[in-house]
């Protein structure tokens, strides 16, 4: 069963919010499913259905996309902004 959930990243000087589903057992290796540049984690559902029974599955949405904050400039929607943002939810 899929679980939502959100947490804030410091990115510059700003806070954003993050969104994700979890799937599986929190305590279980984690697998961490990360979508295209226009898609969203939920593109994930059926195959984090299916390894839910083995691993912690976390399927989050990139920002600017699916319920993650847009970003106020345009130039951060880049690869070293989503690291941090990732990183952020894996410290979590």
């Amino acid at each position: 069963m899929a679980r939502q959930g959100s947490l804030p990243y410091l990115l510059g000087s700003d806070f954003h919010r993050l969104a994700y589903v979890e799937f599986g057992n929190p305590a279980a290796p984690a697998v961490l499913c990360v979508h295209g540049l226009t898609r969203s984690g939920r593109d994930f559902d059926a195959l984090a259905e299916y390894l839910a029974a083995q691993f912690h599955v976390i399927c989050p949405d990139l920002p600017g996309r699916g319920k993650s904050d847009w970003l106020p400039d345009s130039a951060l929607y880049q690869p070293a902004s989503y690291v941090v943002a990732l990183a952020h939810l894996l410290a979590a």
